[in-house]
Order: structure tokens, then sequence, then C-alpha cells
């Protein structure tokens, strides 16, 4: 998407992918816990930021990657999910975001 439209590509990632200095966010999985890094001036003050996410179950990865993007002083202007899994919580968990989802998928 960001080769598509020609804007900056800023990743969240698991610990050991990014190099730099680097924000830092815990956060629950269904089976544990784990950290989310985001490089430090990868988003910059007063930039808009759109994160999207491919498959979110209860929203938490994408909830703590906003949390990054604020802590660098970004602007979160969106959260988008290619399939949301319903009925586990994660609309409802990131609703004080504008969330896009391309498809729902239900129990």
């Amino acid at each position: 998407m960001a080769a598509r439209t020609a804007t900056p590509l800023v990743l969240a990632r698991k610990p050991g992918k990014l190099p730099g200095s680097l924000h830092t966010a815990p956060y629950a999985l269904e089976y544990g816990n784990d950290r989310l890094k985001l490089q430090k001036g990868a988003a910059l003050p007063g930039e808009r930021v759109l994160y999207v996410d491919e498959v979110p179950a209860t929203g938490g990865t994408l909830d703590d990657a906003a949390q990054l993007v604020a802590e660098s002083a970004a602007h979160v202007a969106g959260l988008a999910v290619v399939v949301e899994l319903s009925g586990l919580g994660g609309a409802e968990r990131l609703s004080v975001h504008r969330l896009l989802t391309l498809c729902e998928v239900g129990p």
C-alpha cells in the first residue's frame, strides 16, 4: 500500500526485527505476552499514520501499535483490518479509533 500510494512505510514489529533506537509496548496474545517495537523517528511528530493489520484477533496488537505511534507524537488517522474475526472483541477494543474492516468472519 505504501509503495502504491507513494507514502512512507512504518513498521511495528516483534523484538529483534528492527535496528536502532526503538519505542516498545508490551501486549498480550491469546497464548502469552510479547513486545511490539517501532523505530524512533519512523513516524514523525504531526504525521498522520494509518496502521494496517491483516487478521487481528482481539485487537491487542493494533491497540499497542496505535500507542507506539502516539508515543512518537504522530497522529493515528485510523486503523485498517483486512479480515476481522467477529466475536473476539477486537472491534469493540479499537472503537476509540476510526476502524476500516474489509471483511468480517463470524463464529
